[in-house]
């Protein structure tokens, strides 16, 4: 068993494979967790940044390594109705 199997992780700002969240949502994943994550990129049609080549919510698969399942949410979490 892994020691984060059955368990649900939330994990904010998830936006580009280099950040600190995708980056926790992998150790996470790998140790069985379930992930829900969410992003918001309200700049990315104006400024491209490095590393937002692809919609984070294909970042799914990433995080399902170890067993548990992942689940992506666009929300500007700064917005109450999103």
């Amino acid at each position: 068993m892994k020691p984060l199997q059955g368990k649900t992780v939330l994990v904010t700002g998830v936006g580009r494979r280099l950040g600190i969240g995708y980056a926790l949502c992998r150790l996470c994943g790998d140790l069985g967790a379930n992930i829900l994550y969410t992003y918001y990129n309200p700049y990315d049609g104006v400024a491209k940044l490095e590393g937002w080549d692809e919609d984070p919510a294909v970042f799914k698969k990433d995080f399902e390594g170890g067993g548990g399942t992942a689940t992506s949410l666009e929300a500007d979490l700064q917005n109450p109705d999103s």
